[in-house]
């Protein structure tokens, strides 16, 4: 009972945020408004695990605010959630890309972090990882992070894969 009085909720705020958002008057002033219940909007949808209109909500948002990092990051998470790896990873390499530009691979380590403690066996995300704290100047945490890579590769019997990590780490 409780949990479908729960769903109803969200469907209820997720309903009301695309209101708000319909509504809201077209002019200047509005627009950081509109870009709140965006974002609130896209939120209520994921915590009703309607997945794939909040990711395209979050889309939208990219594309009319493309410096919107928190958009940015959802799309990336919501992508890998549904299986769109592929996709998910181009949108992690744009974003790698203006981290990089700028010289922020503090921001970049942690997003890449909190990809991989989402997505632990995800290979990729590993080597990025360890390739971002070593262009980040933390040749120590490189070398953990391509040691837990090349542990899982062997695990998964991946010895090639693993010596080619091993061969980075030296």
């Amino acid at each position: 009972l409780f949990h479908h009085d729960g769903e109803r909720a969200v469907a209820k705020a997720a309903e009301k945020f695309g209101e708000g958002i319909r509504y809201a008057p077209s002019h200047q002033q509005s627009n950081s408004l509109v870009l709140t219940l965006r974002h609130r909007y896209a939120e209520s949808l994921t915590r009703a695990s309607d997945f794939r209109h909040a990711l395209a909500v979050y889309q939208e948002i990219k594309q009319t605010r493309p410096d919107d990092e928190r958009a940015r990051l959802n799309v990336i998470e919501l992508m890998l959630r549904l299986g769109q790896t592929e996709a998910g990873l181009r949108e992690l390499d744009e974003l790698a890309n203006a981290y990089q530009k700028r010289a922020e691979f503090s921001k970049l380590i942690s997003v890449l972090e909190g990809l991989v403690q989402s997505y632990p066996n995800d290979q990729v995300l590993l080597q990025r990882l360890a390739e971002s704290h070593l262009q980040g100047g933390n040749v120590t945490k490189a070398i953990e992070v391509w040691d837990s890579l090349g542990e899982l590769q062997l695990s998964a019997g991946e010895k090639q894969a693993a010596a080619g990590t091993i061969r980075q780490i030296i």
